[in-house]
C-alpha cells in the first residue's frame, strides 16, 4: 500500500500541495497517500483551491477537524505527518510586522508559551504515527529543547 503523508494544519495547504507536486515530478505520486487538515473551514477550501490550482487536488484527501482528528477519520499509521501549527507566544504578537497581522489569530497565536498546539499535537502523534515514521514540525527557534522533552516523553 502507498505511504501516508500528514499535513497538519494545513493552512494555505503548501506542505501538502509540495510533497504531491515533488512526487508527481518524480512519477511517485501513486506511492503515497497524502491528507491535509484543518480545524478552519475557511483554510481547508483555500488549501483546496490551491491544490487545484496546482493540479494535485485529485491526490490529496481533505479532513475537517483539529489537529488529528477530523472527517473523514484518519487511518493511521502515517508514514510522516508535518505541521505548520501557530507556534508564537500570544504576548508577542502584538509586536509582529505588520504583513503578518493580516493572518487570522488562530493561525498565528500558540498560546501563552506558544507551544498549546505543538503540545497537543505531540500528545497525540503516538496514536497516528508509524514507528518508524517522521515528525516535522515548524517551531520558533527557542522552542526546539521543550518540543524535544515533549517527545522523549512519549518514546520512554
Amino acid at each position: 500500500p502507498p505511504l501516508r503523508a500528514w499535513d497538519v494544519g494545513t493552512g494555505s495547504g503548501a506542505i501538502a500541495i509540495a510533497i504531491a507536486a515533488g512526487l508527481r515530478a518524480r512519477g511517485a505520486l501513486g506511492e503515497v497517500a497524502i491528507r491535509m487538515s484543518d480545524r478552519s473551514p475557511d483554510a481547508l477550501a483555500l488549501a483546496l483551491e490551491n491544490a487545484v490550482a496546482h493540479g494535485v487536488a485529485d491526490a490529496i484527501e481533505p479532513a475537517l477537524g483539529d489537529l488529528l482528528a477530523g472527517e473523514p477519520a484518519p487511518r493511521p499509521p502515517y508514514a510522516l505527518v508535518a505541521a505548520n501549527l501557530p507556534y508564537i507566544p500570544t504576548g508577542d504578537l502584538p509586536g509582529l510586522p505588520s504583513a503578518t497581522r493580516h493572518e487570522p489569530a488562530m493561525a498565528l497565536d500558540g498560546g501563552p508559551d506558544g507551544l498549546d498546539l505543538v503540545r497537543r499535537l505531540m500528545d497525540g502523534l503516538p496514536g497516528v504515527l508509524a514507528a518508524d515514521g517522521l515528525a516535522l514540525l515548524e517551531i520558533g527557534a527557542d522552542q526546539g529543547p521543550a518540543t524535544l522533552a515533549r517527545s522523549v516523553e512519549h518514546t520512554v
